[in-house]
């Protein structure tokens, strides 16, 4: 119990550092999966995962502002000396700007749908509690004409910039079209007491399905046995029977058979 609270303090630095908004993560256990939206609806997973559902969190807002108080400076300076440094091994002679980021998020609910052949497929309830959380982005940036005319001091040398901050500041750096340098957890309290909040939430579902689990069983079936030609078909079967038998509280064994009828 004693290494919760840093657990979730690094997960909650580790969800910051990725999101941006429109972003979706699941937590599991002590750690967290970055969901892809899907481009027909839902949220994926590559490949097959088994989790049915699970809590977790999306960023639904992300604001930058040059307005940044002096104790904000304080704690970016070293990193904007060290950025400033790398761009002068590039034979850029500029400073980095510092901005205050603002993340906003909502707590949430995700729902296996379906497996494909490719991905596994969530549904994604957003739930009534939120927080909010800030970071210290120290950067470089760039923009671009309608003609894609880049204007910035390190357009000329903006993917080695890119391959520079990513060496240097591994997860924490910012590498994109418009900004490269790194993002520095700020304030995280909101957003840590969130994580923590589902976190504890998950585990009391979890320990009421396991009562659920050790009380009566309907039947006595303890193997189903999915015989079909096309795997992809099967998995989706095999995954169909799981539920029923969860909805009837029999606890049995789903094995797949591909196989010649």
């Amino acid at each position: 119990m004693g290494t919760e609270p840093t657990q979730n303090k690094e997960l909650t630095k580790e969800i910051l550092l990725k999101a941006q908004e429109d972003a979706a993560f699941m937590l599991i256990n002590d750690n967290y999966l970055q969901l892809q939206k899907g481009r027909y609806g839902g949220w994926l997973v590559r490949g097959s995962f088994e989790v049915d559902e699970a809590y977790g969190v999306w960023c639904f807002a992300v604001k930058a502002s040059e307005e940044v108080p002096a104790d904000v400076q304080e704690l970016a300076k070293p990193y904007a000396e060290r950025l400033k440094e790398l761009a002068a091994k590039l034979g850029v002679n500029a400073d980095p700007q510092t901005s205050l980021v603002a993340m906003s998020f909502k707590a949430a609910k995700f729902k296996k749908k379906k497996t494909t052949e490719n991905y596994t497929v969530y549904d994604m309830e957003v739930l009534e509690d939120s927080a909010d959380a800030l970071a210290v982005m120290v950067h470089y940036s760039v923009s671009y004409s309608k003609r894609l005319r880049c204007y910035g001091a390190i357009c000329h040398v903006l993917e080695k910039m890119q391959t520079l901050a990513r060496a240097e500041f591994k997860e924490a750096a910012v590498a994109t079209a418009h900004h490269v340098g790194v993002l520095i957890p700020y304030k995280t309290e909101g957003l840590e007491a969130l994580v923590s909040k589902l976190a504890e939430e998950a585990k009391k579902e979890e320990g009421e399905e396991e009562e659920e689990a050790a009380g009566p069983v309907t039947g006595d079936a303890h193997l189903v046995v999915v015989v079909l030609r096309d795997e992809a078909v099967a998995k989706e079967v095999a995954e169909r029977v799981r539920e029923l038998l969860r909805s009837m509280k029999i606890r049995a064994e789903v094995k797949i058979i591909v196989a010649e009828l």
